[in-house]
């Protein structure tokens, strides 16, 4: 995993743990597409989905793809 990644993982999970869940997901998003195959954002990136956007099936499918890793 490059740095830039972990930067960016890290500032997602700061804004995560600051409840700030809509300004993480488009971090979670360039976290993935620099690291699909780490589990953990998608994971995340799923929780965001559900509870942010309410969106279950975007959010079943990340769940997935964190578990199929």
């Amino acid at each position: 995993m490059s740095d830039n990644a972990k930067d960016i993982m890290k500032k997602a999970l700061d804004l995560l743990n600051n409840n700030q869940l809509e300004e993480a997901r488009p971090l979670l998003e360039e976290y993935i597409k620099l690291c699909p195959e780490e589990s953990e954002g998608w994971r995340l990136a799923a929780q965001v989905d559900l509870n942010s956007f309410h969106d279950v099936d975007k959010a079943y499918d990340e769940l997935i793809e964190a578990l199929r890793l």
